[in-house]
């Protein structure tokens, strides 16, 4: 199969004054291992680390909102983060 030649790059090798590929072994063999372990990791990112994250979002939300009722006086100080741009409350 022509694929075959392209990864091996060996296509020409027979053509005097080709030149010479060494006949080690390449890592052609690790490219399963590989792309298991690219695959692994993207699941990790994307299902495993959101999953460990969500897990304590009920007790992240409760102690957020008792912050907030306690210092709900200082509201215009923990705002200020937002003084600016598209979460502004303030629309000039």
């Amino acid at each position: 199969a022509p694929t075959l030649y392209r990864l091996k790059a060996n296509k020409y090798a027979h053509c005097y004054g080709a030149p010479q590929r060494g006949a080690g072994r390449s890592l052609q063999h690790l490219a399963p291992y590989l792309a298991g372990a690219v695959l692994a990791g993207l699941a990790v990112f994307f299902v495993v680390i959101p999953v460990s994250f969500n897990r304590s979002y009920e007790a992240s939300k409760k102690r957020y909102e008792d912050f907030a009722r306690k210092n709900s006086e200082h509201a215009e100080m923990l705002e200020r983060q937002f003084d600016r741009g598209q979460f502004s409350r303030r629309r000039e």
